[in-house]
């Protein structure tokens, strides 16, 4: 048997380590500060990755309600004729425009605007200002519309549409914002890589009818 009066500091015989350390490991399970370790080291990820989700939604819902806001503010400009008069162009409109309505944790660079001018009705059932809301008659669609007419533009603001049109106008503005995502969220929202982040983009949509201003402005 092991000495059990072996002085402090003593060195421990091989054979004696030996008997300590499993007397260590089957005292360990009984342990309740090992077992709170052990708890918390398991626990601690799950923790962290529910608190970056609940930021991550949080901050998509504050988002997407401040783009809406925005979105409205900045199309009043181009229904009044402000942004016809000024014969501003669309980098104009978001830096000019639209970017000073942004809340200081929203970027100017993740904006994407993509505006266009939809044809007249042409007396049918698609085409026209009515292809934007899809217009369809039918026994399994008695409303008459699907709203999906609006198809995602290229996020890429060089590849998309500023067309604001004349007074009497019917416009159709899309605003996207690309949200970065970060840590657990990244991997289950599909994000997908803009400006060298991880991101998602939200969405606002305007449409409504210029006013009749009077401006030098023809159209696109």
């Amino acid at each position: 048997m092991p000495n059990s009066t072996r002085a402090v500091g003593a060195e421990i015989p091989c054979g004696d380590r030996a008997e300590v350390w499993i007397d260590a490991i089957r005292r360990l399970p009984g342990e309740r500060r090992a077992a709170t370790a052990v708890e918390f080291a398991v626990l601690l990820p799950l923790f962290v990755g529910l608190v970056f989700m609940l930021a991550q939604v949080g901050l998509y819902f504050y988002f997407s309600t401040t783009l809406y806001y925005v979105t409205e503010k900045a199309t009043r400009q181009i229904l009044t004729g402000g942004v016809a008069n000024q014969n501003l162009t669309a980098a104009q409109f978001r830096t000019q425009v639209l970017c000073p309505l942004l809340p200081g944790a929203m970027s100017c660079s993740n904006i994407i605007t993509n505006i266009q001018i939809p044809p007249p009705w042409s007396g049918t059932d698609s085409g026209g200002f009515y292809a934007l809301t899809n217009i369809r008659y039918g026994g399994s669609n008695p409303s008459g519309y699907t709203m999906t007419g609006l198809n995602q533009p290229p996020m890429n603001n060089n590849n998309t549409s500023f067309c604001i049109g004349a007074a009497g106008s019917i416009v159709a503005v899309q605003v996207y914002y690309a949200m970065p995502v970060i840590g657990i969220p990244q991997m289950l929202t599909g994000a997908v890589p803009f400006n060298g982040q991880s991101v998602i983009f939200i969405s606002a949509t305007s449409v409504f009818k210029n006013e009749p201003f009077t401006t030098a402005y023809t159209g696109c």
